[in-house]
């Protein structure tokens, strides 16, 4: 299940699908799950036959395969692959990163519903390579493998394996304490402690994004640290800057 630039007419379409889609992986009802997927179904039949988008063609092979109609699931797959082969080979066609990334993405789902796994993998890695850092599109593609790994019952982790998103981590610690504290919290002996712990944890759990504020002691250790292993370092202060450094930085 994938997205790409489309007509409007596609995309209208794509759009009500997209919605009853959603709701049935929402539902916690079998049989409302099961509506809902057969309507989606039904309105992605209905522009896939009438355009032969791969977009809305990758769509109709999982729906088919999620609701048992495994011998329509097969069909539109293989037309899909061929489809998107003859995209990548054509030298008439240039696309830009984002597209190229739903191509990719769409053949590793169409051998998914073909039970092809190693060219699955292949596919989607190829993908994760010209993803950048459009994890909301990675995101996607690893809901539609997880639906696909839960029907097969393969291995729910392959998504994580294939398309792997970034590890985000969001701080928050103790400042400094202020010369004036009676009762000590964060003296300045234990910074070296602090921060080697902060580096434990971030190198355990990968983490290549981080979110902190900036206030003495451990924000700014965490920044440093995120800085230092070159992961993306982002500040949010919660309230104006001067201020802040005299709350919250000055006194160390």
């Amino acid at each position: 299940m994938v997205s790409c630039k489309v007509g409007k007419a596609d995309e209208s379409i794509g759009v009500l699908a997209r919605t009853e889609k959603d709701r049935a992986i929402k539902s916690s009802s079998v049989s409302a799950r099961h509506v809902h997927m057969s309507q989606s179904l039904e309105l992605y039949e209905q522009a896939y036959y009438a355009t032969g988008g791969y977009w809305t063609g990758i769509n109709v092979a999982t729906l088919c395969t999620l609701l048992h109609k495994a011998d329509q699931a097969k069909v539109v797959a293989i037309k899909v692959v061929q489809q998107c082969n003859e995209l990548l080979s054509s030298e008439s066609t240039r696309v830009d990163s984002e597209t190229l990334y739903w191509i990719q993405a769409t053949i590793g789902e169409a051998y998914l519903n073909l039970q092809e796994w190693n060219a699955a993998e292949d596919a989607y890695r190829r993908a994760a390579q010209v993803a950048g850092k459009r994890f909301g599109n990675l995101r996607s593609s690893q809901l539609h493998i997880g639906l696909l790994c839960d029907h097969f019952q393969q291995d729910p982790t392959w998504k994580k394996k294939w398309l792997p998103i970034p590890a985000v981590a969001i701080f928050t610690g103790h400042m400094l304490d202020a010369p004036d504290r009676i009762v000590r919290r964060f003296p300045l002996n234990l910074e070296p402690a602090v921060r080697e712990a902060i580096d434990r944890w971030l190198d355990a759990n990968d983490v290549q994004i981080g979110v902190s504020s900036a206030a003495c002691g451990g924000d700014i250790l965490f920044q440093e640290a995120l800085i230092e292993r070159g992961s993306e370092s982002h500040i949010i202060l919660p309230f104006r800057e001067e201020l802040f450094l005299r709350t919250s930085v000055s006194h160390a």
